[in-house]
């Protein structure tokens, strides 16, 4: 009996192996090409370099439309890549200009905020790995460079609207990365935990929701309540928790008090029993002629400064000069505005009634959250948890200084701070030797003490009996 094979069977089966032969050819030659990205830019061209990178920003736009779905391992290639690009970077506008162009490429996957976040993840393992190798002459540019990139990141979330999902996965890529103390050193921790609230700021311009503020503070909840390096909490603490409370209304109220109390010299004490002029109550003051004067002056100054912002206006127009708005501060008064960000202290509250008493967390932080309860609790009734608030007063009386026992305090501080150093033989016999001279000085002074005296006692019965002798003759 001849069995015949079925020619459907084996058709589909060799254009299976042809796709897999296809498909394994073409990931082996996208693999070339992301190394071959590595190496050109890596080098110690600066032209290449440039010429890399532009053509890198096209291949990821082109490649995100594409069938071939990004790896981590992809992605990591490139960075490795591009990290040395920073690295053989020189000259500080020029490092500018290539930090922007290495953030601008978490954008290049047209709006797949998934993509761009997986770019960004393999950024933040990227600069967690080399961290340690950055010596303190190139620190600052990777600094900056960090700062650019979690810009753009949040640019990405931005455009989408910081959609749930994306915030989700936003969080989990730096909760498993830069805010993991087995993975990120503290520097880099402490710079991301610096700029965050900052760059968050600038690239909302104030228009975020408190439910995304809260969904986005929630990994710092955790961070805080779950180490146990005081470092890493005092700076998610400062730069954080206590960033949020003084750009607040509360905040900025009680810091412009505090400047003003400070130019006083702290009087009365305490800033609560201050009172403090306003700008209309000391205009209310002035004369009514001076207000005139002023007005009068004041109106002819707006005058002409109108006009000449009116004409600088119309030249930039008929330049067709384009103003941006600018993320960094920099030479020639260009300084940059950082809005507001509106939350709630309610939800923080609630963050961590949330997790304190998870099982990560341990005692030490328990009392740390019991110490953030009762500062957002005081945030909550609109007073002020932090700041300087009582400067005691000066009291002369305290001046009078008592020698004896000041000298008496230096010299057990002289002891303790010498600690328990043994003395020497020769120290030894010189320190007796002293003793036994003092000793004798003490006796032979006690003697001529003794003598003299004896000698006014024989003189005064001498004359005694003189005097007498004289009256019976």
């Amino acid at each position: 009996m001849v069995v015949k094979e079925d020619s459907t069977l084996t058709d589909s089966t060799t254009s299976n192996q042809k796709m897999n032969n296809a498909s394994a050819t073409d990931k082996s030659s996208i693999i070339s090409q992301e190394i071959k990205f590595a190496r050109a830019l890596a080098g110690n061209n600066p032209k290449l370099r440039r010429k890399v990178l532009k053509n890198l920003k096209t291949w990821l736009s082109t490649r995100s439309q594409s069938t071939f779905v990004f790896s981590d391992v992809d992605f990591l290639r490139l960075w490795k890549g591009l990290f040395y690009c920073m690295w053989m970077s020189d000259k500080p506008l020029v490092q500018e200009e290539l930090a922007e162009s290495l953030g601008s490429l978490v954008r290049c996957f047209d709006h797949d905020v998934p993509v761009a976040m997986q770019f960004f993840k393999a950024f933040l393992i990227t600069m967690c790995n080399e961290w340690f190798g950055i010596d303190r002459w190139r620190m600052d540019k990777f600094m900056m460079l960090v700062r650019r990139v979690t810009r753009q990141a949040m640019f990405a979330l931005h455009e989408s609207g910081w959609q749930k999902e994306h915030v989700e996965l936003f969080k989990q890529i730096i909760d498993t990365t830069i805010l993991n103390s087995d993975t990120a050193s503290y520097g880099l921790m402490n710079h991301f935990n610096d700029l965050f609230l900052n760059e968050l700021a600038k690239v909302s311009d104030g228009n975020i929701s408190k439910e995304t503020v809260k969904q986005i503070l929630e990994v710092f909840v955790i961070a805080v309540l779950r180490t146990d390096d005081e470092t890493i909490s005092r700076s998610i603490r400062k730069n954080i928790f206590y960033a949020l409370m003084q750009q607040s209304d509360v905040g900025q109220e009680f810091e412009e008090k505090f400047e003003l109390w400070k130019s006083t010299n702290f009087v009365a004490g305490n800033i609560h029993n201050v009172e403090f002029m306003t700008e209309d109550d000391a205009e209310g003051e002035e004369n009514g002629e001076e207000q005139d004067n002023e007005q009068q002056e004041e109106t002819a100054e707006t005058k002409s400064e109108e006009e000449n912002l009116v004409e600088m206006e119309d030249e930039a127009s008929d330049e067709g000069e384009d103003t941006e708005k600018v993320y960094d501060p920099r030479a020639g008064r260009v300084s940059v505005d950082i809005p507001q960000i509106e939350f709630d202290p309610q939800d923080l509250i609630d963050l961590i009634e949330k997790y304190r008493y998870k099982s990560f967390v341990r005692t030490k932080c328990k009392k740390l959250a019991i110490e953030l309860l009762k500062q957002f609790t005081k945030l909550t009734k609109g007073v002020y948890p932090i700041g300087v608030k009582h400067m005691p007063s000066i009291n002369p009386q305290k001046f009078a200084v008592d020698i004896d026992q000041t000298v008496e305090e230096l010299e057990t501080f002289r002891t303790q701070l010498v600690g328990g150093k043994k003395k020497s033989s020769r120290e030894l016999k010189t320190e007796r030797k002293l003793k036994y001279r003092l000793e004798r000085e003490k006796q032979l002074a006690m003697a001529q003490a003794k003598a003299a005296k004896r000698m006014k006692i024989m003189k005064r019965s001498i004359a005694a009996t003189l005097k007498m002798t004289r009256i019976r003759s």
